[in-house]
């Protein structure tokens, strides 16, 4: 068995070695394609030409050199960045450490009369995508024994579509531009994503190629999914937060009127729904 092995090691090695070293990966066992996230028959030497020669691998090679390139230019970012204010930074702390949602920055009074105002600063902002496109964050940090890890956003693309396929992809690409001298496979070691069924699909791909990997769905979709499903079995506790929230939420009058009624009883807090 030790002599199969060795020739196979030796014949992926090889295939490594005689088509793109920065585009083929090996662990002397499978040969596997960084650019497209899987792996590639290689029985025979014309399975490895064939796909090398696919329209779709050459489309997912080229994008996977243009995001190299950006990678390159990560430290200059991050050099550039560190000389600009912190006041964004600070700001969106504050809101958060106190519980002050990022939405109310929308407001012009605040925004335009107040802050940029006497601040000079740029403000930020809670942005959505207008027209609806699949946008896929990968966000990576390491893990410290004796205290909590800093978290680095890696990379934010968007996709064609949203599934297990393209979400693979992107994972092994985007590590490929972590570690442009070959992805570290034993070094991964977990894989944060919320409870939708295609990420699932994603890591259980995943984890035959990166050994240590355990997949960990996110603890505040889990929270989120539990609450909603409260929501559900009370209908009449949500009516009525909702037509509270109906009655005070942009009637200036009614609120009013409701101070003078009841001067002792604050108002009721804004839901979150």
């Amino acid at each position: 068995m030790a002599k199969v092995k060795s020739k196979t090691s030796k014949k992926v090695i090889g295939l490594v070695k005689e088509y793109e070293s920065g585009i083929l990966s090996t662990d002397n066992t499978l040969l596997f394609c960084k650019a497209c996230g899987k792996t590639i028959n290689h029985e025979k030497k014309y399975f490895v030409y064939q796909y090398m020669q696919m329209t779709k691998h050459k489309s997912a090679t080229e994008k996977m050199k243009t995001e190299s390139k950006q990678a390159c230019l990560l430290s200059t970012f991050v050099a550039d960045s560190s000389s600009k204010s912190q006041f964004p930074t600070d700001l969106c702390m504050a809101f958060i450490d106190v519980g002050i949602p990022l939405w109310i920055l929308e407001n012009k009074s605040l925004r335009g009369g107040v802050l940029e105002k006497y601040t000079k600063q740029h403000i930020p902002n809670e942005t959505i995508d207008p027209v609806g496109r699949f946008v896929a964050n990968v966000v990576i940090g390491t893990l410290e024994a004796d205290q909590p890890s800093k978290e680095y956003l890696l990379t934010s693309e968007v996709l064609e579509k949203s599934n297990s396929s393209t979400i693979a992809q992107l994972f092994t690409s985007s590590l490929a531009a972590l570690w442009p001298e070959g992805i570290r496979y034993e070094n991964v070691l977990l894989f944060v994503t919320d409870a939708a069924p295609y990420m699932k699909k994603a890591a259980d791909a995943l984890k035959l190629l990166f050994p240590n990997m355990l997949h960990l769905t996110c603890l505040a979709h889990g929270l989120h999914r539990i609450a909603e499903h409260i929501r559900c079995l009370f209908p009449d506790v949500d009516r009525l937060i909702s037509n509270v929230k109906k009655l005070f939420l942009k009637a200036s009058s009614r609120v009013q009127l409701f101070k003078e009624m009841a001067p002792e009883i604050p108002l009721p807090p804004q839901p979150y729904l």
